[in-house]
């Protein structure tokens, strides 16, 4: 798919540059709270089931 291509997303339409830069945000996103997870355990955080329950 070309830049001058597009996506139908409902009524918008969204370049696939703009498609790429969503899945971008969302892995890193994902990424972040993987992160987020792994600090809270190695710190020992008491914290850890309730974050998770909150990511779930």
């Amino acid at each position: 798919m070309s830049e001058i291509e597009v996506v139908r997303l409902g009524e918008k339409m969204l370049t696939e540059s703009k498609v790429n830069d969503i899945q971008t945000w969302i892995s890193a996103a994902m990424i972040n709270q993987e992160t987020c997870l792994d600090g809270l355990e190695e710190m020992g955080s008491t914290a850890v089931d309730e974050v998770k329950g909150v990511f779930e």
